[in-house]
């Protein structure tokens, strides 16, 4: 069904998945949703490998990365921690910026784009610091639980306030 619906993009390899992963989430609960890179394919069996878990049951959604919309979901991620720091922070403010492989592999040289958008965003006062990982682990939009993510870029904002 994959190959199907992609076509002659799907390479087997990790740039397939890289381009064209999935978001999952239960069907009952569709903010708990996550995203995973397909890892590899193997044609004969018809067996897919991904990287993270892939619970029976539920649902499934093909995506296409995209440049543009890589470097403006970076952007939007910073936001939405830029608008839950304090106003009253005592001292410094840090950030940690965790970004998945997958968008380094997709993204290329452009990779550095999600940086300095991100950084706009979280303004001059705020310091940062990232790496990249295989996948990271936080709350989905609106979601009172952790998941495994891939391909995504993950901020948390530290501060000091008083009492």
């Amino acid at each position: 069904m994959y190959e199907r619906y992609i076509g002659e993009d799907v390479g087997g390899g990790t740039g397939s998945g890289v381009v064209y992963p999935l978001l999952i989430s239960p069907p009952d609960r569709p903010e708990r949703a996550a995203v995973r890179a397909i890892l590899g394919m193997d044609r004969p069996s018809g067996a897919m490998t991904f990287a993270g878990d892939m619970p029976e049951g539920w649902m499934a959604r093909l995506m296409r990365g995209t440049l543009d919309r890589l470097v403006l979901g970076a952007a939007d991620a910073a936001r939405q921690v830029s608008g839950g720091l304090p106003e009253n922070a005592l001292g410094d403010r840090l950030a940690l910026m965790v970004t998945c492989t997958g968008r380094l592999l997709l993204m290329g040289q452009r990779a550095v784009d999600e940086v300095a958008f991100a950084r706009d965003e979280l303004g001059p006062s705020v310091s940062c610091l990232g790496f990249y990982s295989y996948g990271e682990i936080a709350p989905a939009e609106s979601s009172l639980g952790c998941e495994l993510h891939n391909q995504t870029m993950t901020i948390v904002a530290l501060a000091e306030t008083e009492g």
